[in-house]
């Protein structure tokens, strides 16, 4: 089997779930989906995580579940050459019990890809991909509880326009083998969020972003209702770049917090250049800050739209 076509499905339910042909994998030379393809683990259909072992580059042009409908989890997908993604690829749920994972040797993302570990970081859902990040992000990446996307090296440098990038929960990381593949970050052209966890199990996200970033885009912390407790840090002080601008200059600018936080919501910034709107909204009932915070002096003549509403505070070191 090389493709499953617009209008088919494949579901492989359990450990024990295999497509065979003179007792060999059927699937083992499975390049493309325009379909649906499931892989779902330890359900009452069949025990254990379900596997796929591809031999070559698989693109998937429609929908690609593993372990997406609250299963238990434990499924893997291996793929030996290239992801190429132009659809939807969920890999997890924020119930799982056992760990799942997809591997890849490089990856290309189109579309949309959804990363959910469980919600207490009690399991984990891991795309791993054998080849260094691209500098710039394109497609849609979510990533939420104990989630992780794991590049061999490199940085992301850019969130483009017209892609999105969204980190949920303490456990949700982009990295690189060494460490974060979020320090490099320069520019967001798209959509950029640290969210606390919606569940409130693990508390919010946590990131640190070494250099000068620029947010021509619209960049969130905490902003969607959710409980908060994400920490932010945008750490310029390295040899060759003096401070870190944190700088909005885009209508739908940077929105830091929201009127239901349960857990304070903090950025920090070496220094602010802001030429567009910026809000900051911390609990309506003054019990839960969130809060942006400058190391750097305040400039003379403040520019853009700055909106600070309940719980909330920009603090600078002085100025």
């Amino acid at each position: 089997i090389v493709s499953i076509q617009r209008s088919g499905a494949l579901s492989l339910d359990g450990a024990g779930a295999h497509v065979l042909s003179n007792g060999d994998d059927a699937l083992a030379g499975l390049s493309a989906n325009y379909g649906l393809l499931e892989l779902e683990g330890d359900t009452a259909e069949g025990a254990g995580g379900a596997s796929l072992n591809v031999a070559a580059s698989f693109a998937n042009h429609g929908q690609m579940r593993v372990d997406a409908d609250d299963l238990a989890g434990g499924s893997g997908f291996s793929i030996g050459g290239a992801l190429r993604n132009y659809g939807v690829i969920t890999l997890g749920n924020a119930h799982l019990a056992a760990d799942d994972s997809l591997h890849a040797a490089s990856l290309a993302n189109q579309g949309e890809i959804v990363i959910a570990g469980a919600a207490d970081n009690s399991a984990q859902a891991r795309l791993s991909v054998a080849a260094a990040a691209s500098a710039n992000l394109v497609g849609v990446v979510s990533l939420s509880g104990a989630a992780v996307l794991a590049f061999d090296g490199g940085q992301i440098a850019n969130v483009q326009s017209g892609s999105a990038l969204s980190l949920a929960g303490s456990g949700a990381q982009v990295t690189n083998g060494a460490g974060s593949a979020l320090l490099g970050l320069r520019n967001n052209y798209g959509a950029l969020a640290f969210q606390g966890e919606e569940l409130d199990a693990t508390g919010g996200a946590q990131a640190e972003i070494v250099g000068a970033f620029v947010n021509a885009g619209a960049l969130s912390v905490d902003s969607d209702g959710l409980s908060g407790g994400s920490h932010v840090v945008f750490d310029g002080l390295t040899p060759s770049i003096a401070a870190a601008a944190l700088a909005a200059v885009a209508t739908s600018g940077v929105t830091i917090g929201n009127n239901s936080l349960s857990h304070d919501t903090r950025v920090e910034a070496a220094s602010l250049l802001n030429e567009g709107a910026l809000t900051i909204q911390g609990s309506a009932n003054d019990a839960v800050e969130a809060k942006l915070a400058i190391a750097g002096p305040a400039r003379a003549a403040l520019t853009g739209e700055v909106t600070i509403a309940g719980d909330a505070a920009l603090q600078y070191g002085g100025g």
